[in-house]
């Protein structure tokens, strides 16, 4: 499978609409062959740390549709737009899983998502979700050249001397000023731990 994009646009006058193919970025070109694969590393990541995937976990169910679509590929059967969302979200929870792999203090982090709903497509809440959030927001920082880790109350960025302590609240619709209390007071004591910090 090649991930490329077609898009077409509407051009004045009496002109045909004209269209143009782009590359993704290379960090973003797969094949279902590769998400499959690393479906398996995922499954050998999580058997080295001794945490075990629940088989009727959304997480086995992600690694097994990842399988799934690449069989399906191989056999030339052609995939819906459903299978192909799903595709996408496995690759999202994937990647996050092995990128994360790599971090010393992931394992909690990891063990939450192995246990917990990461249904991207829905809309139920889950500490599953929040540990997803969690690792995505580190590799961005990452990438953006901030050097942040896992630690409380959820990642710490370093920025010169100072310490940066980030803090994770869902906010709902209602209630939502009890939340931030306790948003804020996370980051608040991990701050003083910081500070008291030799």
């Amino acid at each position: 499978m090649s991930l490329t994009y077609s898009v077409r646009y509407p051009v004045p006058g009496n002109l045909r609409p004209s269209s143009f193919r782009t590359r993704l970025p290379a960090a973003q070109i797969t094949t279902f062959a590769s998400l499959s694969k690393s479906a398996f590393e995922v499954s050998a990541l999580y058997s080295s740390l001794g945490i075990a995937i629940n088989s009727a976990s959304e997480l086995a169910r992600i690694l097994k549709h990842a399988h799934f679509v690449a069989k399906e590929w191989e056999a030339g059967q052609g995939q819906d737009t459903r299978s192909m969302v799903a595709a996408a979200n496995a690759m999202r929870v994937i990647g996050a899983i092995l990128e994360a792999g790599a971090q010393p203090a992931a394992l909690e982090i990891l063990r939450r998502i192995a246990r917990y709903d990461v249904d991207l497509a829905g809309r139920k809440v889950s500490q599953g979700k929040d540990a997803l959030w969690e690792i995505e927001l580190l590799l961005y920082l990452s990438r953006k050249n901030i050097a942040v880790r896992i630690g409380e109350p959820d990642l710490v960025a370093e920025l010169g001397k100072f310490s940066f302590p980030i803090g994770h609240e869902r906010l709902v619709c209602t209630g939502h000023q009890a939340q931030r209390r306790v948003g804020v007071a996370r980051v608040v004591r991990a701050a003083k731990v910081n500070a008291e910090a030799p």
